[in-house]
């Protein structure tokens, strides 16, 4: 008999849903996947970049990008 074939009622569908969540949650805390990246995080400062693409480079000009359809903001060169 396949799995599918018999009718699986909405109680039935919620404790296995909740069984699925709880084991994803444990083995999420349980391998430290949970804080990984997640933390701030020093970079390191290239001189050569920042003095091409830093806020030093040259002229910044305000303005609206409608590229999306909606209007947001960006700083370009």
């Amino acid at each position: 008999m396949y799995l599918f074939d018999e009718k699986i009622g909405r109680r039935r569908f919620i404790r296995g849903a909740a069984v699925t969540a709880a084991t994803g949650g444990a083995a999420v805390a349980a391998g430290g996947c949970a804080s990984f990246g997640s933390a701030e995080h020093d970079l390191g400062v290239d001189a050569a970049g920042a003095a091409q693409w830093g806020r030093e480079a040259g002229e910044w000009i305000p303005t609206c990008c409608n590229m999306c359809g909606g209007q947001s903001g960006s700083l370009p060169t």
